[in-house]
């Protein structure tokens, strides 16, 4: 079994994932991939002006659910991530701006589909597994910090 399926299983034995709200989930993942962002800044994998970029992109989610940041300029973010991991050749920060597209997408898709929290969740150890595998045991213990939901 793959460290992304490892690390789910065990969060699902501690945290009652379907009394995690969506919006939660996601604004979690986001403050866990600003941490990230800012270690590869630290450390001087990713440029400044990159990171930048990246931490106001990741802020989206918590204005979006808080009712600060409208649907369209949500998606248009989503959008221009899209089109910058298209057309980045570095490999880690095309990993990163997938993980980053992940927490640009609202409840309800644009055909009206809701997404699930357990979906989305196994979406973002996905993502965590390509960029690097040990970041899904940091992200499952980050959850279980961050939730109070057992």
């Amino acid at each position: 079994m793959k460290e992304d399926a490892i690390q789910l299983e065990l969060l699902e034995e501690r945290v009652d994932l379907a009394q995690l709200p969506f919006d939660r989930a996601v604004v979690l993942f986001s403050e866990f991939l600003r941490l990230v962002a800012r270690e590869l800044c630290s450390q001087e994998k990713i440029e400044r002006c990159f990171f930048e970029w990246v931490d106001d992109s990741l802020h989206l989610p918590d204005l979006f659910f808080s009712g600060e940041c409208s649907s369209v300029d949500f998606r248009s973010r989503r959008i221009e991530v899209w089109r910058k991991h298209d057309m980045e050749e570095d490999f880690m920060k095309k990993r990163f701006l997938r993980a980053i597209v992940c927490c640009l997408y609202e409840e309800t898709s644009e055909e009206g589909q809701r997404y699930e929290t357990s979906e989305m969740v196994e979406l973002f150890f996905s993502v965590l597994l390509d960029m690097d595998p040990g970041l899904c045991l940091r992200f499952r213990l980050f959850l279980e910090h961050g939730t109070d939901i057992r």
